[in-house]
Formats: C-alpha cells, structure tokens, sequence
C-alpha cells in the first residue's frame, strides 16, 4: 500500500509542471494509458500551404515555390474545363490567386535545341504548353528535372484524407504532362 501511496504522490508532482495543460489526475490516467486519446487534425489544403511544402521540401526560394506551382496551376488550367479549374481553385483555396505568381516568359529568345523546341512547339498545342511550362521554370532558374519534383511535392502534399479530391484532380490535369 506504501508503494502505491508514494508512487501516486511521485507522479502527482512530476505532474505539476504539467498543471496549465491538464490537472494531475489526467496526467495520471495518461500515464497509465486510461487518459483520454487526442485526435491529430489535419488542415485542410490551400495554395500557401502548398508553397510552404514545395520551399521546405525541395529546398527551393519562396518566389521559385510561387512562380513554380503558378506555372503547374497554369498548365493545369490550360488543360482541363473551366468547371474543373474552378472545381480544383474550391479543393486548394488561393490556387486561382496564386496565377498571379506566373513567370512572364514573353520576349525570351531560345538558342540551339531550346530554339528549335520553340519552333516545333508552333505547330503542336500540347507541345506549346509543355515549352511554355519548361519556359517558366527557366525564368525561375530551375531547371526541366524540377517540374517532375515539383508535381511529386504536390502528390505528397494532397496525399491527406482532406486532399484526395484535389490531388485526384490536379494529377488529371497534369496527366498530358509528360516529362
């Protein structure tokens, strides 16, 4: 009886530390593993937790994170309904704002096989896109490996119960990527 006496004031004032948290008789039943079981909430996903991933993840700045899901947004845009894009902007909150982030690769004159990837991509839309995306990553001074990084991130970002609906949509408008 004297040790479970001396045990119960022992964990009692190793509990107190713990008194703005929980009183010591839930940090008792804790410890004992009768306590209450918390559950971890995920949040939902949104395009600056998005970039927040991309930066931490591939160790990237945080203008090559916007200006790189802005660019994948965008070919995501070009690739699916409009609907969809809308569908997809209400599963990721702030992915329609985050468009504003899109590299401008106007006036960007290519040499050797980038220039002649711009003239093939003249004649084939598809083309067109995928040259336009490789294009924006240049700007940002990532190179074309980092795109397939990128869309890896996003997966393993939406890869959550809240996510699912927005990774499935994101990985079909991207499926015409092919890299």
């Amino acid at each position: 009886m004297k040790k479970l006496l001396t045990l119960v004031v022992l964990v009692g004032l190793s509990s107190i530390a713990n008194a703005e948290e929980k009183s010591w008789w839930d940090s008792l039943l804790s410890m004992v593993g009768i306590g209450e079981e918390t559950e971890q909430v995920q949040a939902a996903p949104s395009a600056s937790g998005l970039i927040d991933s991309v930066v931490s993840g591939l160790g990237v700045s945080e203008t090559q994170a916007q200006g790189g899901i802005a660019a994948l947004f965008n070919y995501a845009k070009q690739n699916v309904s409009e609907e969809q894009f809308s569908k997809l902007s209400e599963y990721i909150p702030g992915a329609d704002t985050v468009l504003t982030y899109l590299p401008a690769i106007e006036g960007i004159k290519q040499e050797g096989l980038a220039g002649l990837i711009d003239k093939a991509a003249g004649m084939n839309e598809s083309l067109a896109q995928l040259n336009e995306l490789r294009k924006q990553f240049d700007v940002l001074g990532l190179d074309t490996a980092m795109i397939q990084k990128y869309v890896e991130q996003a997966k393993s970002y939406l890869d959550t119960p809240q996510g699912q609906e927005a990774k499935n949509l994101l990985m079909e408008s991207l499926s015409q990527l092919s890299i």
